[in-house]
């Protein structure tokens, strides 16, 4: 088994004392692949926990699904504004959790509000005192923003985290859509971008009746510390007044910042593996020179090799490369291939390196899904 797979917790992929280690040493050329289910899934925790802001906004979601769920009547206030909708809780292993529950504030945030105005009207003292609390805090104008903010996010994410637990997905088309997740975070670094989600957030506003359209002004109640300076071309750190101004900065750049910075460190051993086999996807043979590839083939075949066995000859699987590139049609995939090699049993070393290559495990949710004892006791009772 030369493709391993399981979950990201130090007693699994430990260098030192993990199960990474164990099945290394009894096979050197056994490949690690962390779970990108799992890995997609911290990148949303880093973000999460990233500023006060994102704490605050995912807090007021949470309260208020505690709010309506913890009385039967709430909830069927509830649903008489909201009779296709319900508002989701927040979970920190169901990784969808997140997206549902921001789609009904996002799309119906109208509906909710009236919901919490409807029972500060009709309950006891104590219950409309909280609705109102409640609406008091989604009725404003930093909550409407964080959680346009947020919800585009999470959709990309989400997206990508169905896609990588596809049964045919492999770690090369994987790490692409990471790679272009990656890319479109980095484009909504710009200024347009924030102001597009300014206006969104205003639409929502004007549904909720708000006439402050203005982030607040953080108060600073203690005394700022100065940092030192040792040198006479340094200057001094700009204190950020301006609201939205601080805003951006604080919130939605450094959002970004976690979110990508996230994602190269947690994917970092993924894309380790795909620049050692990417060369294998005989469609891109032609446009490449020939030094990369004899490069390239040298590098795999090192990485396949264990004192003095290897699986696979670097010059073979050279030359068997640009038989394959000449004969095979422009655009054929990996799996293609190797259900052409093995059909005609030709090309060996392709064979085995596509062989290994297509059987890295991209993600174990949908294993862990299967083999859940859980699942099998709630089915059983």
């Amino acid at each position: 088994m030369r493709g391993q797979g399981y979950d990201n917790g130090a007693n699994m992929k430990g260098k030192k004392s993990g199960l990474q280690k164990i099945i290394s040493d009894m096979n050197k050329r056994a490949f690690y692949v962390p779970c990108s289910s799992h890995s997609l899934n911290l990148v949303v925790s880093d973000a999460a926990m990233s500023s006060k802001y994102a704490v605050s906004m995912f807090s007021t979601v949470e309260s208020l699904y505690d709010f309506f769920s913890s009385s039967v009547r709430r909830w069927d206030v509830l649903e008489k504004y909201l009779p296709n909708l319900s508002l989701k809780p927040l979970s920190d292993t169901r990784w969808e959790s997140r997206i549902d529950a921001l789609t009904p504030m996002r799309f119906h945030i109208g509906g909710v509000y009236d919901a919490q105005v409807h029972i500060s009207e009709e309950f006891d003292d104590v219950t409309a005192h909280e609705a109102t609390s409640l609406a008091n805090q989604i009725k404003n104008y930093t909550f409407l923003t964080s959680l346009v903010i947020w919800y585009d996010v999470l959709l990309h994410i989400s997206v990508v985290s169905k896609a990588l637990q596809t049964i045919d997905i492999n770690v090369s088309e994987a790490m692409e859509m990471l790679e272009k997740t990656k890319a479109y975070f980095e484009t909504c670094r710009t200024e347009e971008k924030f102001v597009s989600f300014l206006t969104d957030s205003k639409e929502l506003a004007t549904e909720l009746e708000l006439e402050d359209l203005t982030l607040p002004r953080i108060s600073v109640s203690r005394r700022r510390s100065k940092k030192p300076i040792h040198f006479t071309y340094e200057g001094r750190d700009e204190t950020v007044d301006e609201p939205t101004k601080r805003y951006k900065i604080e919130f939605y750049y450094y959002l970004l910042d976690i979110v990508t910075t996230s994602l190269d460190e947690r994917f970092n051993q993924l894309k380790s593996h795909c620049n050692y086999f990417d060369f294998l996807y005989i469609s891109e043979m032609k446009n490449s020179p020939l030094d990369s590839q004899d490069t390239k083939c040298r590098k795999l075949a090192a990485l396949l090799q264990h004192h003095d066995t290897s699986d696979i000859d670097a010059l073979e699987l050279r030359e068997e490369l640009k038989v394959l590139s000449t004969l095979l049609k422009p655009g054929i995939g990996a799996k293609e291939t190797l259900k052409l090699t093995g059909r005609y049993n030709f090309c060996p070393n392709v064979n085995i390196s596509l062989r290994i290559l297509l059987t890295l495990p991209v993600t174990v949710a949908s294993g862990e899904r299967s083999f859940s004892k859980l699942k099998l006791i709630k089915t059983y009772l």
